[in-house]
């Protein structure tokens, strides 16, 4: 029987170690969201990360977020004084908080910054900006460069924001920022620090993988309502009797309840329709991504689509208002000129991108978009070589 070599011991345990880090390296960009907008943001040694449920929950920063909205943050801190503390305690509260946003206190952020697949990525260059009283221009700047482990961290005095931006390249910068009211409590207050210990947010960064696209900006005047207008996605223009396109890939047509006057009080509907015919086209919604440099999807579904969707308008008691309204932070995904096999399946097919401005505007009928189309068939990238977005 071989007696057991005492000088390899530490070797084997030097190498148990290395492979438990890069698991935890690996393992903490996917334990804290994957995907582009799935993001988990926690204090650390917190008992529990939140858990993403729904789309409201994981927008950014009030609207497109990286970190939680107010009530989720109040969850997450239950001894806020935004809760039963600011119920019991009104005057204190605002006596409070109004020190907090004059004053600041310390707001430790440790941030982790990892690409698609879920690895740290390393090397990245962070910039923090904490906000001062005197205004954006003289937030307080902290620059500095991630680890192994994906991992910068800074501490600085903030009287209500901290934001940052992370570049690398051959990456889309991400940037973000996040409010600190719904983070203070009396502890924290007496000790002039917004978060106990460190709080640690993600970021997200593409890699660059760009494709000529063809690139159109249009502005379209729509025939009268429930009359159609087809248009060329690929030529950029629209299609006889209206103008020289070869193929309608989308066909227009506005509904309207009263015709338009200027000034008109009276109340007022309009739609604008977007329709894609032919077996296997489609369109699908995207909204913009406004924390990355690439604002649309990097790719094109591959399911999922529709073959029409529509823009809803209204005016009530003279003021307009959005019922449906296709937003111009929205893009719209479309497959087009699809070929299938005999069993139905899409084999082949253009994509591409739309956004604009679809609310019907002015006598005109006037509606205004960009378009991209990948001009190689089959291809679903969506980033366009021209830095358009």
């Amino acid at each position: 029987m071989k007696r057991f070599n005492l000088t390899s011991f530490p070797i084997l345990v030097i190498l148990l170690l290395c492979l438990c880090f890069l698991r935890i390296s690996r393992t903490s960009c996917i334990s804290e969201g994957h995907g582009e907008k799935r993001v988990a943001v926690h204090e650390e040694n917190s008992s529990s990360l939140p858990v993403a449920k729904d789309k409201s929950q994981v927008e950014t920063a009030k609207s497109s977020g990286t970190m939680p909205n107010d009530s989720e943050a109040m969850a997450l801190y239950p001894d806020s004084i935004w809760g039963k503390f600011r119920e019991e305690n009104p005057s204190r509260f605002h006596e409070i908080l109004n020190d907090f946003e004059t004053k600041g206190a310390l707001a430790p952020i440790s941030l982790l910054v990892c690409d698609e697949d879920g690895n740290p990525v390393p090397e990245a260059k962070v910039r923090f900006s904490f906000s001062t009283s005197e205004g954006l221009d003289h937030d307080k700047r902290v620059f500095g460069i991630t680890d192994e482990t994906g991992r910068f961290s800074a501490e600085e005095r903030s009287i209500w924001a901290v934001g940052w931006r992370v570049e690398k390249d051959g990456y889309y910068s991400n940037y973000s920022n996040f409010t600190l009211q719904s983070y203070a409590t009396v502890q924290g207050w007496k000790d002039r620090r917004w978060f106990r210990r460190h709080f640690h947010a993600k970021a997200l960064l593409r890699k660059k993988s760009p494709h000529e696209m063809a690139y159109h900006d249009i502005e379209l005047s729509l025939p009268p309502a429930g009359e159609k207008i087809g248009f060329d996605l690929v030529e950029g223009k629209p299609t006889p009797p209206y103008g020289v396109g070869r193929v309608s890939d989308i066909v227009l047509f506005q509904e309207s309840q009263v015709k338009w006057e200027p000034r008109s009080t009276e109340d007022r509907f309009s739609s604008v329709h977007i329709v894609l015919p032919g077996e296997g086209n489609g369109v699908v919604r995207f909204s913009m991504d406004e924390t990355s440099d690439l604002k649309s999807p990097r790719l094109a579904p591959e399911t999922g689509y529709n073959s029409a969707i529509e823009s809803v308008s209204q005016v009530l008691n003279g003021r307009y208002t959005e019922k449906d309204l296709i937003s111009p932070k929205e893009y719209l995904v479309v497959k087009i000129r699809s070929s299938l096999s005999v069993d139905g399946i899409v084999t082949n097919a253009i994509y591409g991108k739309i956004r604009g401005y679809w609310h019907v505007n002015g006598p005109k009928r006037l509606i205004s978009f960009r378009t991209w189309m990948n001009k190689e068939a089959g291809n679903r990238n969506l980033e366009d070589a021209s830095g358009w977005w």
